[in-house]
């Protein structure tokens, strides 16, 4: 979420949108377990359920109501998974009076407009460079390419520049831990899903090794 001049950016707003969003992940894994849906990325049913009078209060406090609706802007590429995602968000947003105007473009185009603090609302993914959760905390330094969401937070960055000067694997940990925690609290990003990939091995393939970035090339691979 854009963190400067958006409406999402207001604290109550930022609140309300993301205590449903987590609404959105935990109907989903219910869908999913029922067999009514295909992972975080798509759904059977044209609308959601979940209505949350806690919500529903921060956004009233907010001063918005079902006469008086919060619009925001909704930026998402052309695949699939994320047209049917941003529709879910937008029947369940509909619930605490925000309507979600999604608009489709391809994802460099997206990209270019959030470094730019051109949009309220974006969807982006990130894939890990390195097992670490600073691969994914180092987004949201000041001053990051990658802080999309325009987030500051001079105790997340001193957080961070403590992990980065420790050299005790434990320690910087529990420091990674609490940027994290810092971070979480101000809701910089709402995380709606994480990408998985199913992939079938067949006994007589030798040379395939699990990992988390799923590099199996073929010219490491053989048939026993």
């Amino acid at each position: 979420m854009d963190d400067s001049t958006s409406p999402a950016g207001r604290d109550k707003v930022r609140d309300g949108i993301n205590r449903e969003n987590h609404a959105i992940r935990r109907s989903l894994r219910a869908l999913e377990r029922l067999g009514l849906a295909d992972g975080f990325g798509g759904t059977k049913v044209p609308m959601l359920t979940c209505y949350d009078f806690t919500t529903a209060k921060l956004m009233q406090e907010a001063g918005y109501s079902r006469f008086n609706k919060l619009t925001l802007s909704y930026a998402i590429s052309g695949n699939p998974d994320s047209k049917r995602l941003a529709a879910v968000f937008q029947a369940m947003a509909r619930q605490i009076y925000v309507d979600i105007r999604i608009s489709v473009a391809d994802y460099p185009t997206i990209l270019s407009a959030m470094r730019q603090g051109r949009y309220q609302l974006g969807y982006a993914a990130w894939l890990a460079d390195f097992d670490d959760a600073s691969s994914f905390l180092d987004l949201l330094r000041s001053g990051s390419p990658g802080n999309y969401a325009g987030y500051r937070s001079a105790k997340f960055d001193l957080a961070m520049a403590k992990a980065t000067g420790e050299s005790n694997a434990a320690r910087r940990a529990r420091l990674l831990q609490e940027a994290e925690g810092i971070a979480l609290a101000d809701v910089p990003w709402l995380p709606v899903r994480f990408l998985s990939q199913s992939e079938a091995v067949g006994p007589r393939v030798g040379g395939y090794v699990q990992n988390v970035r799923d590099y199996n090339r073929s010219r490491w691979l053989w048939i026993k």
